[in-house]
């Protein structure tokens, strides 16, 4: 039964005296506190004391003089104790705070991210965000569509293998290629740029660094949007125009190598075409011609004519029934 109660304070000293270190390692950690440096004293006067009363107790030695001194050390170290609790207060409130922030930030970074990926998913561009090691950090599904990747290239994260796998679905791979690594080198620069696929799909492709409130470098961003419809209808415009102006050359060569005259305006009277013959017929200076105005033609005209009514009444008829010849 002895040895027990020796065991039990030997154990009690063995853990006040890890409490007491402990108390230490926190001093390196938050600092050296008045709190941890009086709690610490106090653990370890406390081991000093019941080692003391311990060793007393083993040999049998007992110091009377001792017994006036062992309460009223008892009592102090209870204070230290006491006081270093009430001080210490105010640090757990302060980490209790900064933990509340913490999370508060935390939350406010969710629903941030959760943010950034709605937007990512809603935008009609494919995206691909890549750190300053080529890692794939971000991506949509547009993206993925019009790249095709596969699921065993996107689940490496790796964006030189993004880039390989593109490049045989692409008119000029090597265009593609070399603009990847001027950017690589050229890390703060901007790009603009269209890729051609070989099915005939065409991309509008943007490029911009990440830069941080620091300045430091965080990786780069890249934009694609399709553009296939857009450059399809520029192309059959472009095509639509070439074709009129074969057209009108075709149409003025026939105007201007026929021998008769030809004036043709439109329902509002205004002149719309006429040939050299025309104007050589009826003299008409370059100032009325310029004005295009058919009723100032008819009017220039009538003063050379024989029978200016009958040429006007004409045109009154014509006027006033539009499908007659």
């Amino acid at each position: 039964m002895l040895y027990l109660s020796y065991i039990v304070i030997l154990s009690a000293m063995l853990v006040q005296l890890t409490a007491a270190i402990v108390a230490l390692f926190l001093l390196r950690i938050i600092g050296k506190n008045v709190a941890w440096i009086l709690i610490s004293i106090a653990l370890f006067l406390m081991v000093g004391r019941r080692l003391f009363s311990f060793l007393c107790d083993f040999t049998g030695h007992h110091i009377p003089m001792l017994d006036l001194f062992y309460e009223p050390l008892g009592f102090v170290l209870s204070i230290l104790l006491l006081v270093g609790i009430i001080k210490i207060i105010p640090v757990f409130t302060s980490l209790r705070r900064a933990l509340d922030e913490k999370q508060e930030m935390l939350a406010e970074l969710r629903d941030k991210t959760l943010l950034v990926e709605s937007v990512v998913e809603t935008t009609i561009d494919g995206i691909l965000v890549v750190n300053p090691e080529g890692k794939v950090i971000l991506y949509n599904e547009n993206f993925v569509q019009m790249f095709n990747i596969p699921q065993e290239i996107l689940a490496a994260k790796d964006g030189s293998k993004f880039a390989a796998y593109s490049l045989k679905n692409l008119k000029d791979p090597n265009k593609f290629l070399k603009e990847i690594k001027e950017l690589n080198l050229h890390k703060d620069r901007k790009s603009r740029d269209e890729v051609e696929f070989k099915d005939g799909k065409v991309l509008d492709r943007y490029s911009s660094p990440l830069i941080d409130v620091n300045g430091k470098d965080q990786g780069r961003a890249w934009f694609f949007r399709d553009i296939t419809d857009q450059k399809r209808a520029v192309k059959e415009k472009q095509a639509m125009l070439m074709r009129i102006q074969d057209e009108k050359l075709l149409s003025d060569s026939l105007v201007n190598t026929t021998v008769d005259g030809i004036l043709v305006v439109n329902p509002a009277g205004k002149t719309i075409l006429f040939n050299e013959n025309f104007v050589q017929m009826f003299n008409i200076p370059k100032e009325i011609l310029a004005t295009k105005d058919g009723s100032k033609f008819a009017a220039y005209s009538l003063k050379n004519l024989k029978d200016p009514n009958k040429f006007l009444k004409e045109i009154k008829e014509l006027n006033l029934h539009k499908d007659r010849k």
